[in-house]
């Protein structure tokens, strides 16, 4: 009995530690909390709503602390990117996948995205000379939103290199990707929890843990503390987790 009530106290910290890293950088952690999810075993129906649900909450806390950075300049170019993502992210909730599918897309989704942050962290917008024209994110981030509806995962980890590459201020990326996670999130989750793909009692507990460490990150975030030392390290494990979904799906 103890052990059990041990176990249960770990999961639920690993999810606060990393709300708190994630929202340190304006990320809302869909692909950790996702990636958590796999390794503990969940149902895999429930796993893409209830790391939604979660994603919601935090990039919403993230999004308050970081949004005085927000680049009123250009609404309407962000507003087609939030309409497509958003659009993106409900059609990619409202598709039912087989299990071997949804771990196919799910390891694919978690390796590039952890790659991709691992480019982002050692600095490629000075190494990797590449431009995205701006005209092209919204009909990219209509991609980002599909999957980001299968698997769970908000979308702010692959719009964020994207945003980089299209010559946005460091400075308005935390906000940008913050509010595009929280939409994206909130209306894949609302398809699945129409479709009865959301487990209250089991989401609930978690979701303490997760405001805990988010608002706490979130304000730690905005004091300039950026712990990428730590980032670094999960990214390496999300990118172990991704092959791992690979070969669950394929075997």
């Amino acid at each position: 009995m103890i052990q059990v009530v041990e176990q249960k106290m770990l999961f639920y910290i690993i999810f606060f530690a990393v709300a708190l890293i994630y929202s340190m950088v304006g990320l809302g952690g869909g692909t950790a909390y996702t990636a958590i999810l796999t390794v503990y075993k969940t149902p895999y129906e429930v796993v893409p709503s209830t790391s939604l649900f979660l994603n919601t909450i935090v990039s919403l806390i993230s999004f308050l602390n970081y949004r005085f950075h927000f680049p009123s300049e250009r609404k309407f170019l962000i507003s087609f990117i939030f309409l497509l993502g958003g659009g993106g992210a409900i059609l990619g909730a409202n598709l039912k996948l087989q299990e071997k599918t949804f771990f196919i897309i799910l390891g694919f989704a978690l390796v590039s995205s952890a790659i991709l942050s691992l480019l982002q962290d050692f600095g490629m917008r000075e190494r990797i000379k590449f431009k995205i024209h701006q005209n092209l994110l919204p009909f990219i981030s209509f991609l980002v939103g599909f999957i980001a509806g299968i698997t769970g995962i908000g979308g702010g980890i692959y719009l964020s290199p994207l945003l980089i590459f299209s010559g946005f201020p460091t400075k308005e990326i935390a906000s940008i990707t913050s509010l595009y996670i929280f939409l994206n999130s909130a209306l894949g989750f609302s398809a699945k929890f129409l479709k009865d793909k959301f487990d209250f009692n089991f989401a609930l507990p978690i979701l303490f843990f997760v405001i805990l460490g988010a608002l706490i990150g979130s304000v730690l975030g905005s004091l300039k503390l950026k712990p990428k030392f730590i980032k670094f390290l999960l990214n390496l494990i999300i990118l172990n987790i991704g092959g791992y979904s690979l070969w669950r799906g394929i075997t």
